[in-house]
C-alpha cells in the first residue's frame, strides 16, 4: 500500500505555502511533478517525492504528459 504521509504536510514556502499536499494535489497535480523536479531542499523534495511516488502507483494517468516521458 502507498505512503499516505506526505497528504498532510504543508508547503512552508512559495505559490501554495500554508496548503497540504493533499490539497495541492486536487488543485494543481502538474505542481507535484515540477516541485518533485525542482525543488531542492531535502525535506521539502522528499515529501514531494512521496506524493509522487503514491500518485504513479494509484493514479498515474493524473500527472501531466511530459517531453520525453511516456
Amino acid at each position: 500500500m502507498a505512503d499516505r504521509s506526505w497528504m498532510s504536510y504543508v508547503m512552508p514556502f512559495g505559490k501554495y505555502k500554508g496548503d497540504t499536499l493533499a490539497i495541492i494535489r486536487m488543485n494543481d497535480v502538474g505542481y507535484i511533478l515540477w516541485a518533485a523536479e525542482n525543488i531542492k531542499q531535502p525535506d521539502v523534495n522528499e515529501q514531494f517525492q512521496k506524493a509522487l511516488a503514491y500518485i504513479n502507483e494509484v493514479d498515474p494517468w493524473s500527472l501531466p504528459s511530459k517531453s520525453g516521458r511516456e
